[in-house]
């Protein structure tokens, strides 16, 4: 619930100008579990770090809201064409990447010699 108002405002700021209602709503449910996903991860790196691998094969997720965001993913192509599905779902699994990524690299030191 917490996460319905912002992600109301994103997606009707940002979809303003398009004149389908069903759109609005598919980007703001889209939202409210990418700002779940983001919390969840602060909270639980745990559920989020298998989300990948079992989305890819079909199973269900620890988390039932992951579950459910798991499942809409997997709706995209109800609602999108191919090509737009396929990117939000691609860049959906990137993003879970980048979380791990920025996750298990936090402590790592810097070195100068990397940098170049």
């Amino acid at each position: 619930a917490p996460f319905i108002p912002p992600s109301v405002s994103m997606a009707t700021t940002a979809y303003a100008h398009y004149p389908r209602k069903d759109t609005q709503i598919m980007i703001c449910i889209y939202t409210a579990f990418l700002i779940y996903l983001d919390d969840k991860f602060q909270g639980n790196i745990d559920d989020v770090r298998d989300f990948n691998e079992r989305f890819v094969v079909g199973e269900k997720q620890r988390d039932p809201t992951l579950d459910c965001f798991a499942q809409l993913l997997r709706e995209m192509p109800l609602h999108y064409g191919r090509v737009v599905s396929n990117i939000m779902v691609t860049s959906t699994l990137n993003l879970v990447t980048a979380l791990l990524l920025e996750n298990e690299t936090q402590d790592m030191p810097v070195s100068a010699s990397s940098l170049f």
